[in-house]
């Protein structure tokens, strides 16, 4: 399970409802229907709850590359991480802030419309 944080509060939040297929903890980011999410709430599973698919800024566990501010990200499924490798990854978001490659986290807009 990976997890990250939510540095928008609820202003800018886009949440979405679905019923969960497993539990999920809050702040827990997984690929749900080809779209990279983020749990709002602790969610029991086979149970309805909120998760957030676009939020104005957020801090997202990454890969082990350097990433610029303003270059598009890919979530990793298999390393659960935020990466700038195209390969079989899903686009979901915007860096906002330089990382070096040894940051574990990157601070991110997270904008599932990038992958429409």
């Amino acid at each position: 399970m990976v997890t990250g944080t939510n540095l928008a509060g609820s202003a800018g939040t886009k949440l979405l409802k679905h019923t969960a297929g497993v539990a999920m903890v809050k702040d827990q980011i997984e690929l749900l229907g080809g779209r990279v999410l983020m749990a709002f709430d602790d969610i029991v599973i086979s149970t309805e709850g909120l998760y957030r698919y676009g939020s104005e800024r957020l801090e997202a566990p990454k890969a082990a590359v350097a990433l610029t501010a303003g270059e598009v990200l890919y979530w990793d499924n298999t390393a659960k991480a935020m990466t700038n490798v195209v390969a079989s990854n899903t686009k979901c978001g915007v860096v906002l802030e330089d990382a070096l490659s040894g940051d574990a986290n990157v601070i991110m807009e997270l904008d599932n419309g990038l992958n429409l």
